[in-house]
């Protein structure tokens, strides 16, 4: 009998806990799926292979445990020294924040120095207008995060680099998605959990999503004006072209991101 390599020993032994899966999942995501996708991601990143196996299998779990695919958009499981750590993605938090009930669109973005940007605030309220460069963009700015809830009020949330920096310094994770490929996805995640945490009405689903994914913050932001109705569909101005972090990250997962 051939000898079973590393990667089709993990795959084996996932398929094997189909109903551990399908336990932890929600009802509308087939076991099988998770199963096929987690199958994928290692096969496609051979440095998981080598992890100690019990936190390979926890990152997974608590993957499914959230709702989310470990597919490089909206979660990726990552080497972290000897372990694997469970790294939920922006759109999968933006996907959570959606299935909440309580929120109807959610976005973060990164603005890069020669993009076209403003942000202000006058007697309706708190403004913004954001059309990224094409080509070369520059140097990173600032993050920013929106959101309109089901009722129509739309929030906002800006980040300065040293906003940015103060809390990759109170990291938990020393070395870890800050210091790697993944630094712009944890700056657009940091700006999500402090428009959810600070700005957004209080709610318990939008409570769970901040407490499972929460970071140190080094204090709340100061109060901005209240929303109005009109200002997402009135003040944001996007191109189609896909961002390059999305693109690398999905490219990282074998995937193709629509132009």
């Amino acid at each position: 009998m051939p000898k079973i390599n590393a990667q089709d020993e993990i795959c084996m032994h996932l398929a094997e806990r189909k109903a551990d899966f399908a336990n932890a999942l929600p009802k509308q995501i087939p076991s099988e799926r998770f199963i096929r996708v987690a199958q994928t991601a290692i096969r496609q990143t051979p440095a998981l292979v080598s992890l100690d196996r019990a936190s390979l299998y926890a990152a997974f779990y608590k993957c499914a445990a959230d709702g989310l695919m470990p597919d490089g958009r909206e979660a990726a499981i990552i080497p972290f020294g000897d372990k694997a750590t469970y790294l939920p993605m922006i759109s999968g938090i933006c996907k959570k924040a959606r299935n909440s009930g309580e929120i109807k669109t959610i976005n973060a973005q990164v603005v890069y120095k020669k993009d076209e940007y403003e942000h202000w605030i006058d007697e309706t309220g708190e403004h913004f207008k954001h059309v990224p460069a094409r080509g070369d963009r520059g140097e990173v700015l600032l993050v920013y995060a929106f959101c309109q809830t089901k009722d129509d009020g739309v929030f906002f949330e800006e980040m300065s680099l040293a906003d940015l920096a103060a809390i990759e310094k109170m990291s938990k994770q020393k070395g870890g998605p800050w210091s790697g490929p993944f630094r712009t996805e944890m700056m657009r995640k940091s700006a999500i959990r402090r428009l959810l945490k600070y700005r957004v009405p209080s709610s318990t689903d939008i409570d769970e999503i901040i407490r499972e994914n929460d970071e140190p913050m080094e204090a709340p932001p100061v109060k901005a004006a209240e929303p109005t109705s009109s200002r997402l569909r009135d003040a944001v101005a996007t191109t189609a072209t896909v961002d390059p972090e999305d693109q690398e990250l999905a490219v990282a997962a074998g995937e193709e991101l629509p132009l």
